[in-house]
């Protein structure tokens, strides 16, 4: 009777023992790789530490900055040179303020370029502007353009009177 009791318990169906095994063999893995993988000394650790410290404390190569590295630890003082991010000057914004009363855009010719420069239209819905035009292949009357999807009624009100249709 206890044999049974023991077979019962231990009997895996053929699904569950292949899952076993590749369990086993994922947790083999594990280990292996573990094994395999470097391990940082004190020393090595230090030096990544001072090399994030350096990159966080400045954007400019300083010598006092190295000096102090190469006391400390017994890094390469040039190799901290090329891990160093280096300042870029930022670009001007591209921004471009309009009067918004002076603006008139014909719908069938502008682009989108030419679409954003109306208050409250911006480049998502200036490209919707383009591909509803393209689809209808032109606007017959101004009022279609209340169809593009995202045109909200303020907005409609709002640029009425700076567009046009030849």
């Amino acid at each position: 009777m206890s044999h049974s009791i023991w077979k019962d318990f231990f009997f895996f169906s053929k699904g569950e023992r292949s899952g076993i095994v590749i369990l086993c063999c994922l947790i083999g893995l594990m280990f292996a790789v573990n094994f395999c993988l470097p391990v940082q000394t004190k020393e090595e650790k230090q030096i990544v530490q001072k090399k994030t410290e350096i990159k966080k404390a400045s954007t400019t190569t300083t010598i006092d900055t190295f000096q102090s590295v190469k006391k400390d630890t017994t890094t390469n003082i040039t190799n901290i040179k090329r891990e160093l991010p280096i300042k870029k000057e930022r670009k001007k914004s591209s921004y471009v303020s309009y009067n918004y009363d002076t603006v008139r855009v014909e719908l069938n010719s502008a682009d989108t370029t030419e679409l954003k420069r109306l208050k409250g239209i911006g480049s998502v819905l200036s490209a919707r502007i383009v591909k509803y035009r393209k689809k209808l292949g032109g606007f017959t009357s101004v009022e279609q353009i209340r169809n593009v999807y995202g045109l909200s009624d303020e907005t409609y009100h709002e640029i009425l009177p700076h567009i046009w249709i030849k």
